[in-house]
């Protein structure tokens, strides 16, 4: 009986360790009720050349741009946009796209990164103006980097909604002690059988 105690305390601890990771979405809604506003940290991330707009803002641009609620992401002054995280790593599962002119369209480069190293590129054609919903598999990352093509005009400008990723934390001491305290529960149970 000792020894099955044993043993299920030291499974129990090493499942522990792995928690069920659950995607975070960002809607951008909570960021502001004016029309547009920057910001710099968000969802637990690091933003740059980061804003909020309300759908419709200026005249009917960002006219699709809002999936769900009434504000989406769009990358200020049409600059390069990045998003980091400052400790661990997350993973990035998808988002809504959009051009943020009436009728001008361009492309946006989605490049993700690893200790600056680059793990991946993806290249987003927007055509139209309805919301395109792209996949990505950008696994264990900590920056991505979101590139407007042209780099100036109004087709440098896009929009995103429903952000979906989900984080990574980087593993706390107290955790590897515990894996290595079920480690060996698990090896002095072994040892004792034979």
């Amino acid at each position: 009986m000792k020894n099955f105690l044993l043993t299920v305390l030291s499974i129990c601890m090493v499942l522990g360790l792995f928690s069920v990771a659950s995607a975070t979405v960002l809607d951008f809604d909570d960021i502001t009720t004016n029309q547009y506003a920057q910001f710099y940290s968000y969802g637990g991330l690091d933003w740059t050349h980061s804003g909020a707009v309300v759908e419709g803002y200026a005249g009917g641009y960002y006219a699709q741009s809002a999936v769900s609620g009434d504000y989406a992401f769009y990358n200020g002054d049409g600059n390069t946009a990045t998003v980091s995280i400052s400790s661990g790593t997350f993973d990035f599962s998808g988002a809504w796209f959009t051009p943020a002119g009436k009728t001008i369209f361009g492309e946006v480069g989605v490049e993700a990164f690893f200790g600056g190293v680059s793990q991946g590129i993806v290249n987003i054609d927007l055509v139209e103006l309805a919301p395109l919903w792209v996949d990505f598999d950008f696994v264990g990352i900590d920056m991505l980097v979101f590139t407007p093509v042209p780099s100036t005009g109004h087709g440098s400008y896009f929009a995103m909604d429903d952000f979906t990723y989900s984080s990574n934390p980087v593993p706390e001491p107290a955790t590897m002690l515990l894996f290595g305290l079920g480690i060996l529960g698990i090896a002095g149970v072994n040892r004792r059988k034979k």
